[in-house]
């Protein structure tokens, strides 16, 4: 038993991350929800609209920005946390987004994620991508991207190095790999 512990009273949580003032805690899932929790009091503070369902969810380092991924074809979505409003979105290529994350530094970020093939998928094959974006000051729709990989497998998850220098990514295929991401050229072309 955790002295002090608390719990937040939802079925379904896919993700969940605190804000770095250590002041709310945000959850995503398999519903249509994001739900923004004070983990003092164990309330439910806001709930914002998630179509079709989140599987991850992260806060810039300044905590001004929220990102989540999606469930499906949905692109990722930025927040910005000053009126908790949408502030743009990320296209994903009808691809799951299983993973999202601000880098160190808060200037980039990166996504991971996948989709199986099946009968009504245009993909032949399973098919996986990481991503990373250089944030600017412009429109997330006008950041540049570069695609680390593009692989027969899905991506799971990704964790940046404390320098942001590199990205470890793992995936179903049994493979953890490691990304040179140093480059401050966004020329799409990554490094294992």
């Amino acid at each position: 038993h955790l002295r002090g512990s608390a719990s937040l009273r939802y079925q379904g949580i896919e993700d969940l991350t605190w804000h770095p003032n250590g002041e709310i805690i945000v959850s995503v899932g398999w519903d249509d929800v994001i739900r923004v929790w004070d983990p003092k009091t164990e309330k439910l503070l806001k709930r914002l609209p998630a179509v079709g369902g989140s599987l991850s969810v992260y806060f810039s380092p300044s905590g001004s920005m929220m990102v989540t991924g999606h469930l499906g074809d949905q692109p990722i979505v930025l927040w910005d946390l000053e009126t908790w409003t949408e502030m743009g979105t990320l296209d994903t290529d009808g691809v799951e987004v299983k993973c999202v994350q601000f880098s160190p530094d808060g200037r980039r970020l990166a996504a991971c994620g996948g989709q199986e093939a099946d009968a009504e998928s245009p993909l032949d094959n399973d098919t996986g991508w990481v991503r990373v974006w250089e944030i600017t000051d412009k429109e997330p729709a006008q950041w540049r991207m570069m695609e680390i990989a593009r692989r027969k497998s899905i991506f799971t998850d990704l964790t940046w190095t404390a320098d942001g220098k590199r990205l470890a990514t793992a995936s179903l295929d049994g493979h953890s790999r490691l990304w040179d991401v140093s480059s401050t050229q966004f020329d799409g072309i990554g490094r294992e």
